[in-house]
């Protein structure tokens, strides 16, 4: 049948210059519709289809079907679907509408979950808004077995995996997200900082200072943060160990809590808040950290977030402890009403791990 033998000579010519061997599922002639149905089997989906493309195939098949089918109107399709569906919309144009489907829905987030309001910029694009998890996943990890320390990827080419993902995702990946105006959830620790500062109503690092001043305060329902153990293991979250605190909020500032820390030793150090998110807390929670040059004053949406760390920025610190160039203080004002700002600890510095080895 002359259908047959075209639609073999199509699937070798398109072929040519693919990794692929395009097969045939079915072929349809429909004679009194004057019409030639040729399905593709899905390794012909795998081409990356232009506008310019599909003209281009069905003349090609065209040809082949020769001067029998000339009046006939061919369909190329693959995966259920005709060739110029398979086009990605952004390659799209007038001729080819774009594909509802395959638009993302607008966000609905009202507020993002840190705003950093010492920030000279604004985001009204690029990725505001945006909330990203990513980690670098690879490194050292200590094997009980062996009784040491191990890659987790294999040695290759003079080099090995575990060594890069933390030097371009911490540095550089991170950063560019953040500058487009994302917040970055990372899993995995980020500083590089050894010394760990807590700073918790339940119990801080030796030194270190929690201080509510004003009126209002109470303990809120569920668990909050508390360190209740010095290392950790499988199954244990610190986060369900204690409790949080909570304050009502105000249009002028009349309650604060002040997170004051003993630096052990001047240098950079990320900050870390913690609180428990609920529909009834504040979406611009006030915080300001005060560092060796200046205060940075932030706005947290507290509505989401909750039961985990939640990193400001990284400031340097001086050494021992100074209220005035080293604080975090969370104040109780707020453009909302009949709401509540909730606490719980602050971190500073990434530490040397407190989970016991597996």
């Amino acid at each position: 049948m002359k259908a047959n033998k075209a639609s073999v000579e199509f699937a070798k010519k398109v072929s040519k210059g693919t990794p692929y061997k395009f097969t045939i599922d079915t072929l349809i002639v429909d004679h009194p519709l004057k019409k030639v149905t040729l399905s593709m089997g899905e390794s012909f989906s795998y081409i990356p289809f232009r506008v310019e493309q599909v003209p281009r195939y069905n003349n090609w098949y065209h040809e082949l079907l020769g001067r029998r089918f000339r009046n006939y109107t061919v369909f190329i399709e693959s995966l259920g679907k005709e060739i110029h569906e398979l086009i990605p919309n952004i390659y799209r144009g007038e001729s080819v509408p774009l594909d509802l489907f395959r638009l993302s829905k607008p966000l609905k987030i009202k507020q993002p979950i840190v705003r950093n309001l010492s920030k000279a910029s604004s985001y009204r694009g690029g990725l505001s808004n945006r909330n990203i998890a990513l980690w670098h996943s690879h490194g050292w990890y200590y094997e009980n077995t062996q009784d040491r320390w191990k890659w987790q990827r294999p040695r290759l080419f003079t080099t090995v995996e575990d060594i890069w993902s933390m030097g371009f995702v911490v540095p550089y990946i991170t950063p560019m997200l953040e500058n487009a105006g994302a917040y970055c959830f990372l899993p995995r620790e980020r500083d590089t900082q050894k010394h760990e500062i807590i700073i918790d109503s339940e119990g801080s690092t030796k030194g270190s200072v929690y201080l509510e001043k004003g009126d209002g305060f109470k303990d809120e329902e569920g668990s909050g943060y508390a360190m209740k153990v010095p290392f950790l293991v499988e199954g244990e979250n610190p986060f369900q160990m204690g409790k949080s605190r909570r304050m009502p909020v105000s249009k002028e500032t009349f309650s604060t809590i002040s997170f004051i820390p003993d630096i052990p030793e001047e240098g950079e150090y990320a900050v870390y808040i913690s609180y428990k998110s609920h529909e009834d807390h504040v979406t611009d929670a006030h915080y300001t950290v005060h560092h060796s040059g200046g205060k940075t004053s932030f706005l947290v949406n507290q509505t989401m977030g909750g039961g985990t760390w939640i990193y400001l920025g990284t400031f340097r610190f001086n050494k021992g402890y100074d209220q005035a160039k080293a604080m975090i203080e969370l104040a109780n004002q707020s453009d909302e009403t009949g709401q509540w700002v909730s606490a719980d600890a602050v971190k500073l510095g990434g530490g040397m791990g407190n989970v016991i080895r597996g």
